[in-house]
């Protein structure tokens, strides 16, 4: 069958096995490529402070994931925001929106999805 189709559809033989190929290293790529693991954080905080509980929540969760997106639905004071300097934080919101905890889900999940 094969010398049939070798001898009479050379194009289409080697094309057929182009695409095995193809098929065969797309499915390597998506097989070992590494998975990123992101967190959404949602906070308030009515004085604009960020309390050492949430900096040591961060912190822990950071050995777990790629990325945090911190968002919030109350201001923060800019020198709060130094605390969290040895965090990868990739993206933090600090603005009232009236949402909630599931307007900042919102939020930092539209920001992944987008970036």
């Amino acid at each position: 069958m094969g010398a049939f189709i070798l001898s009479n559809n050379k194009k289409l033989y080697y094309s057929f096995i182009l695409i095995l190929v193809t098929l065969f290293f797309i499915s390597i790529y998506y097989a070992f490529r590494p998975t990123l693991r992101y967190a959404v954080f949602a906070g308030y905080n009515p004085n604009g402070i960020i309390e050492p509980y949430v900096v040591t929540y961060l912190k822990e969760l950071n050995k777990h994931t790629d990325g945090i997106v911190y968002i919030t639905d109350s201001p923060i004071q800019p020198e709060e925001l130094k605390k969290l300097n040895n965090i990868n934080i990739l993206y933090h919101y600090h603005q009232r929106h009236n949402e909630y905890d599931w307007g900042s889900y919102k939020r930092g999940y539209n920001w992944l999805k987008t970036n």
